[in-house]
């Protein structure tokens, strides 16, 4: 990981705790599950072992999820210290089986911001808005809407309405809905955080492909008509860290330099803008 942000011009880090692990109080999780979470037939034997586990940093001797909240705060910190974002899919999908969806549950994104404050991290999918289920029910989105409302640093985007294309009206009303129940009656900074997303490799398999960014750019001006410039690019580059001077646009541009790209003649589109 380091290596790709250092070298080869990624600008940060992706997390899916669907698949197995909770950003962070993992410990709690075996607890709270009634221990041997990670005891699974199709996973290595050693992870769900009562007999605690050799440390891959020291010689201590840690439970499987002691080891995962360690090796997290190893990220957490240097990603920290380099000022490099992470996105983290947060809707309760993809995982192998149902108990690892609950890993997406906004309270051990608490835990990551309370510990680590200045990381800057976006939450893929807002806990799962684009879900015709969650609209219908945006208890989990309405929950990480209040952590963005708190922490200075934390983001999301809109990744993957899929059904946009297939029934606009409907989900249009959803969503305004669900939008509207999710900052009535109190101040949110969700329309300076908020970013637009596609999931592109999913949604370049759905019919109706190309009139996508000109229907979520109606919805967002119906919903927040003074934030659509934040939306679909200003809020990017905050969470990014593209500003000019800023330690991941200087990483980018060492890495245009060192193949061959001259910024003074053929810079990148977006750096024009930034």
């Amino acid at each position: 990981m380091k290596d790709a942000v250092n070298n080869p011009g990624c600008v940060g880090v992706k997390l899916y705790p669907p698949m197995g692990f909770a950003p962070y109080g993992n410990r709690e999780v075996n607890i709270e599950k009634g221990g041997h979470f990670w005891k699974r037939d199709w996973l290595p034997e050693w992870m769900g072992d009562d007999p605690l586990v050799p440390s891959i940093f020291d010689r201590d001797q840690l439970t499987m999820g002691e080891r995962l909240d360690q090796a997290l705060a190893c990220l957490y910190d240097w990603c920290c210290c380099n000022d490099v974002p992470i996105m983290a899919h947060t809707n309760a999908t993809n995982g192998h089986i149902p108990k690892f969806k609950e890993l997406v549950d906004p309270k051990y994104w608490a835990k990551v911001l309370t510990g680590w404050p200045d990381l800057r991290v976006s939450f893929g999918h807002l806990g799962g808005l684009g879900d015709s289920k969650r609209l219908d029910d945006p208890t989990i989105p309405a929950r990480f809407i209040s952590l963005i409302n708190e922490q200075p640093n934390a983001y999301a985007d809109t990744a993957f309405f899929d059904q946009l294309l297939s029934n606009t009206l409907a989900v249009k009303d959803k969503l305004q809905s669900a939008y509207s129940q999710m900052i009535a009656g109190r101040h949110t900074v969700l329309p300076d955080r908020l970013m637009y997303g596609t999931d592109w490799n999913l949604l370049i398999q759905q019919d109706g492909l190309n009139r996508y960014l000109s229907v979520f750019e109606g919805i967002m001006k119906d919903i927040q008509p003074d934030s659509s410039d934040k939306v679909f690019g200003l809020n990017a580059v905050q969470w990014l860290g593209l500003s000019k001077g800023s330690p991941a646009r200087t990483r980018l541009e060492s890495f245009y330099k060192n193949n061959g790209i001259d910024l003074s003649k053929n810079a990148p589109v977006w750096m024009s803008k930034v």
